[in-house]
């Protein structure tokens, strides 16, 4: 806990500098990238690898590829820095057909935490307390990335095809909830990339026409889940193949998602297809510069607005277990 502490009174100062040197005369802000990957897991059996293996390369992307300050980054995953077993490393099908985990493994997150980033419980508490600090610790010069990728929820008895929850750890964060955090962000610009189960349906609660800096890329519609690793594996390699525009980002991740309507999997079995889409500002994921107006720009699959994302119901995938999908 002492480290914690540590690391949380170093951010504080850092922030109190930066402001200091806002107001001083002659000296132009610093821009900071900060960033929160997020994911949760809900529980040991239900934290795939998959999980955790993309979270560790987007937080090297970002610290590696494209410079972020390690510091500034926030790794929300499943038990955190907790010894246990946290992860969900083979599964086993039972009787009905449905899959259950039978081995297990200890997240590693010691190269993470050597370079200073904070690495925490993947709950809806500690995601609040991060977003919140970030709040206070954020410049109108500095911009903001989120990256999500574990499980999504739906209420079965939801009347709003975009009523969904990212799943945390041991708890969910309703899409209202999320927006509602992020609402007071006063920065330079906001990216904001869902890979999770019903990713679509976070993105109408971030309202993009009332905030121009913001931009927003999903997995699959509100109503399917997201399969694989497909679409965070294409938006990762999307960032290594050199694309820095958010709108190329989220071309190249619906182009490339091997779930998507042009991937591989979808083509040899439509049951095995999901609905990648982006829409918002063009911001270049370092400098955050916004070149052009954001007009809206659901871009992917040629579709109009968020409403027209194809609807469907649960298709086939990775093995789906028995308390999530």
């Amino acid at each position: 806990m002492r480290t914690t502490f540590l690391e949380w009174k170093q951010r504080l100062s850092r922030s109190a500098a930066a402001v200091a040197m806002a107001v001083v005369p002659g000296v132009a802000a610093a821009h900071v990238d900060y960033a929160v990957l997020f994911s949760g897991g809900w529980d040991a059996d239900n934290n795939a690898s998959r999980y955790y293996d993309q979270t560790l390369r987007m937080w090297n992307i970002l610290t590696g590829t494209l410079g972020f300050n390690p510091t500034n980054i926030y790794v929300l995953f499943a038990d955190g820095t907790y010894t246990g077993q946290d992860q969900c490393i083979g599964y086993a099908q039972n009787p009905d057909g449905t899959w259950s985990c039978n081995a297990h493994k200890d997240s590693d997150w010691s190269t993470v935490v050597a370079a200073n980033t904070s690495v925490l419980m993947g709950t809806p508490g500690k995601l609040h307390d991060v977003l919140g600090f970030l709040d206070t610790a954020m410049t109108t010069d500095d911009s903001f990335y989120f990256w999500s990728f574990d499980h999504g929820a739906i209420d079965p008895n939801r009347t709003d095809p975009n009523d969904v929850k990212l799943v945390g750890w041991g708890g969910n964060i309703e899409d209202d909830q999320l927006a509602l955090w992020v609402e007071p962000f006063d920065v330079k610009a906001e990216i904001y990339a869902f890979a999770q189960c019903y990713s679509g349906g976070m993105v109408d609660d971030l309202d993009l026409a009332a905030n121009p800096n913001r931009f927003a890329a999903w997995a699959a519609s509100g109503c399917e889940p997201s399969l694989g690793y497909g679409w965070a594996d294409a938006w990762a390699s999307g960032i290594e193949a050199g694309y820095r525009m958010s709108r190329d980002i989220g071309r190249y991740a619906a182009d490339n998602d091997i779930y998507g309507p042009f991937g591989a999997a979808c083509q040899a079995n439509p049951a095995n297809c999901e609905s990648p889409g982006y829409d918002g500002a063009n911001i270049h994921i370092v400098t955050n510069e916004i070149p052009e107006p954001a007009a809206l720009h659901l871009a992917a699959l040629g579709l109009a607005t968020l409403e027209g994302i194809r609807r469907r119901g649960v298709g086939a995938g990775l093995p789906q277990l028995r308390t999530l999908h």
